[in-house]
């Protein structure tokens, strides 16, 4: 009887530790990097790794996630907005994430450090929220302008007639 209770501790953690190794092993449980050397490393290695990175005053967790195939796994999310964001902006990008698959041939020439650079890699809340905030501002440079553009179509126009 002793003897059986003995095998079942040991199967029992045997079995605990092949299962810590496995999620490990596939990405569920991640090493943190703290530093940006760590970081680039990983990232170029496509290694499984959390990383909380300050960009333009703004917090973000990048997180790699194993990657099998020719593809990078990554989900970026931000954390925080920097101070004096306006308030729709913080709404629309606080807390939200994105997921993002990138070549892995392409790691070491895309620049990490320019959320915008991965945008065409990425799917998520945190991508619309950024290109919603882009055709916003892009809408109003062109309203601002158009009175200087119809100004000179109506000149243009004049000197035709």
């Amino acid at each position: 009887m002793m003897y059986a209770k003995k095998q079942v501790i040991i199967y029992s953690i045997v079995a605990f530790l092949v299962l810590l190794l496995v999620l490990y092993f596939f990405g569920v449980i991640k090493r943190t990097c703290n530093s940006e050397e760590c970081f680039k490393e990983k990232i170029n290695s496509c290694s499984p790794i959390k990383y909380d990175r300050q960009i333009k005053n703004n917090i973000y967790v990048y997180e790699i996630s194993r990657s099998l195939g020719n593809n990078c796994k990554m989900k970026i999310s931000l954390e925080r907005s920097s101070e004096g964001t306006l308030p729709d902006e913080k709404l629309k990008l606080e807390g939200k994430t994105m997921k993002c698959s990138i070549p892995k041939d392409e790691l070491v020439s895309i620049n990490i450090d320019e959320v915008e650079n991965l945008l065409q890699y990425c799917t998520g809340q945190l991508k619309e929220g950024i290109y919603e905030i882009i055709i916003r501002n892009m809408y109003g440079v062109i309203i601002s302008n158009l009175g200087e553009v119809l100004g000179e179509v109506q000149t243009s126009v004049i000197k035709k007639i």
